[in-house]
């Protein structure tokens, strides 16, 4: 065998394996919830652009953003902690410092307005597994 394959096969043993696996189910915490709802016009703002030049310090969210900040204010708000299932492996690609530990989820938030999706990758702390029920046979 390969040693860059042995290598490869043995990162287990060294603790750099994800603990939650591709199609777990899992439950955002109340923390990251926190973290992204008080920054949402940092994550979804526009500068606003006036003649040509920008306005100081005016940000608005675009009409294709709305459904991802409704998301996150009613999370918030309602405390309601989104469920999602993984879909993949990997890192922020917009993060310097990559982290193998990041998965990307996809959550599902049940509103009056009906069923709101949000895509976004995920570091394994700020998800909690959602346990199965054991069958009884």
């Amino acid at each position: 065998m390969d040693k860059r394959v042995a290598d490869w096969m043995g990162d287990h043993k060294k603790g750099k394996r994800n603990k939650l696996r591709v199609g777990d189910k899992v439950r955002a915490k109340q923390t990251w919830v926190d973290w992204h709802s008080s920054r949402i016009s940092w994550l979804f703002g526009k500068r606003v652009e006036n003649d040509g030049s920008y306005l100081k310090n005016e940000k608005e969210i675009p009409l294709e953003s709305l459904s991802e900040a409704h998301f996150l204010t009613y999370s918030k708000l309602s405390g309601k902690m989104p469920t999602g299932v993984i879909s993949r492996y990997g890192a922020d690609d917009n993060d310097d410092n990559i982290s193998r530990k990041n998965v990307y989820v996809t959550f599902t938030l049940d509103t009056e307005l009906g069923d709101i999706q949000y895509s976004c990758y995920v570091a394994e702390k700020d998800l909690e597994l959602i346990k199965k029920a054991k069958s009884r046979k």
